[in-house]
């Protein structure tokens, strides 16, 4: 399999090739301002394993060592964090119950279900199996999407991370909790902190204060849903990214999943771009990158 995935990709490579020039996308290439660096959306590559799960965060990092994956983190009764997207068990594994209302011990005897509903031999994955991972690959990196409510939670988590100073540089935590990035940033000044403002227009006033905050708060970047810069406009969006940016704070967009968007997304400059497929978009972004670059 390993020898043969060369040749998969330069067909992938030649496939998006040809269906760029029979069906271009309404922008050109050459509206293209930045080629953004990929983030593989709750860890999916291209295959059936499931989601926030050891096997997806290898098959990631053996395909790109080098790149980033975000994965959903929740914490247990006994302050445990697992790779959950959702609280109710039943929607990703063989379980019962709230991830919150369950020790560690009882959430490992069950079995994560792939994409399709199907129950696999994967077990809940923990963050402290991930970062045994990431010493696997020294260069990989993580976006983790903390699905905690309250202080106490958020504290655990940030203390946890930063017990791994080797990883800590690696490791972004992303919230739409204003407040509660605020004060980790100042409990724990060496994490770096993501600002996710979720269905919120940033435009007037709104932005200049999420500007202010993410200044005052020491905020690294910010993670923008795709759809509210869209519906703006292609000038307003690279406008507002490039606002952010000269602040010294990185440009996230997520999830786009299409060519015709991710080319909008590359015509606005953003610094990265989260995706469910990591291994078409890889290949489109390089396709789209060496037009820019001959």
């Amino acid at each position: 399999m390993r020898k043969i995935r060369p040749l998969i990709v330069l067909l992938g490579v030649i496939c998006l090739g040809i269906l760029f020039f029979s069906n271009p996308p309404r922008r050109s290439l050459d509206d293209i301002q930045k080629i953004p660096e990929l983030v593989a959306h709750r860890a999916i590559f291209d295959s059936d394993t499931p989601p926030n799960s050891i096997s997806a965060l290898r098959e990631v990092f053996n395909r790109n060592p080098g790149g980033e994956a975000e994965i959903d983190v929740r914490v247990t009764l006994d302050s445990r964090f697992v790779l959950l997207h959702d609280s109710d068990l039943r929607n990703e594994t063989n379980g019962v119950g709230r991830v919150e209302e369950r020790a560690f011990s009882e959430l490992a005897g069950f079995a994560r279900k792939d994409d399709h509903g199907n129950v696999t031999r994967e077990p809940i994955a923990s963050l402290e199996d991930v970062f045994m991972l990431l010493r696997e690959y020294p260069r990989a990196r993580l976006q983790i999407d903390a699905k905690l409510k309250d202080e106490q939670g958020f504290a655990v988590l940030a203390d946890f991370i930063s017990s791994h100073p080797q990883i800590q540089q690696r490791v972004t935590i992303s919230s739409g909790q204003r407040e509660m990035l605020c004060t980790l940033s100042r409990q724990f000044p060496k994490l770096m902190l993501g600002f996710d403002p979720g269905g919120a227009s940033l435009s007037g006033t709104y932005l200049l204060d999420v500007l202010r905050y993410l200044k005052a708060c020491k905020i690294a970047g910010i993670y923008i849903d795709f759809h509210n810069l869209a519906q703006m406009g292609d000038s307003s969006a690279q406008r507002i990214v490039r606002q952010i940016q000269a602040r010294g704070i990185f440009v996230a967009v997520w999830t786009v999943d299409d060519p015709e968007k991710a080319l909008r997304v590359f015509a606005w400059g953003a610094d990265k771009m989260t995706t469910n497929r990591i291994s078409e978009m890889f290949s489109y972004a390089r396709f789209a990158g060496s037009y820019v670059n001959h």
